[in-house]
């Protein structure tokens, strides 16, 4: 379990933050978890309770990412069953994973964010 790999304060130790990465993320999530593990840790935000919200923000990514990629490849409309047009339904998970990338995001990145984009 990552807790068994903390120390008591909840800290992460910074080897430990690769070493998390390998909780089946794809390889978005896994480079979005790459990215920003280290730069949170190093900021010394990163505690055992946000690495769901963590893995859940790059998660979220990952999914708006594939979904950019079917709209880019598709279009913004692709042909119903019935002939007829319709929006992408890539369209609707790209506004979901959005939304779930800023509730994620708000809680793991917070007011953190300024600190670690000078990084």
């Amino acid at each position: 379990p990552a807790g068994a790999h903390c120390k008591k304060s909840g800290a992460i130790q910074r080897r430990q933050v690769g070493d998390l990465a390998a909780l089946q993320l794809d390889n978005y999530a896994a480079e979005k978890w790459a990215e920003l593990a280290p730069l949170l840790h190093d900021a010394d935000v990163l505690k055992v309770t946000d690495l769901d919200c963590l893995a859940a923000f790059c998660c979220a990514y990952s999914r708006w990412r594939r979904a950019e990629e079917l709209v880019d490849s598709h279009g913004l409309v692709v042909p119903a069953a019935n002939g007829s047009l319709q929006k992408n339904p890539a369209v609707t998970v790209i506004n979901e994973a959005l939304r779930q990338m800023a509730v994620f995001g708000s809680v793991v990145l917070g007011s953190v964010y300024p600190v670690i984009a000078t990084h």
